[in-house]
């Protein structure tokens, strides 16, 4: 993509970035799906026939990508790699793990859980991490809100309100 926007070779540009969002769901079910057929590959066979059915390296990599969108103006993948990198560990380093796994030939890791997956950390921008940082906290805020909205609907007390928190 350098190369092709330095040079002014606006085709080739712009086949790159098609290949690029290819990469990342357009919808929160297409990734959903994506997540589901990696758990089953990973849950349901052994880690060598997983990684030779769909190699984890293979999984795009939201720090990075983050990184490429925003350097070459790529705004369609950031929700959905913003929203990956959610799911990742930050004491998880992509290349650590995968050059840790070289040694053992396995790569493998907790693709959609919270908190299992590593991340390119260090390509992220100040200005990129503190958008994360602030995108979590605002889904936490959201979370807080919509379980105490939940949890008054849950335990909602009968008796009249004076009577509700006597004790």
């Amino acid at each position: 993509l350098h190369m092709a926007s330095k040079y002014l070779m606006d085709d080739l540009r712009s086949k790159l970035i098609r290949i690029v969002e290819q990469e990342w769901p357009l919808y929160l079910s297409d990734m959903e799906d994506q997540d589901r057929i990696l758990e089953d590959e990973i849950n349901c066979h052994e880690a060598f026939y997983a990684i030779s059915r769909w190699p984890a390296h293979y999984i795009p990599e939201p720090a990075a990508a983050i990184a490429l969108a925003e350097d070459f103006d790529i705004p369609s993948i950031l929700p959905f790699a913003y929203y990956d990198l959610l799911r990742c560990s930050p004491g998880s380093n992509w290349d650590e793990e995968f050059s840790k796994s070289l040694k053992d030939v396995v790569f493998r890791f907790e693709v959609t859980k919270s908190g299992g997956k590593p991340a390119r950390w260090d390509h992220l921008s100040a200005k990129s991490l503190l958008k994360m940082i602030r995108l979590q906290e605002y889904i936490e805020k959201q979370y807080d809100t919509q379980f105490q909205i939940l949890r008054g609907k849950v335990f909602r007390c009968p008796a009249p309100r004076s009577e509700c928190h006597k004790t």
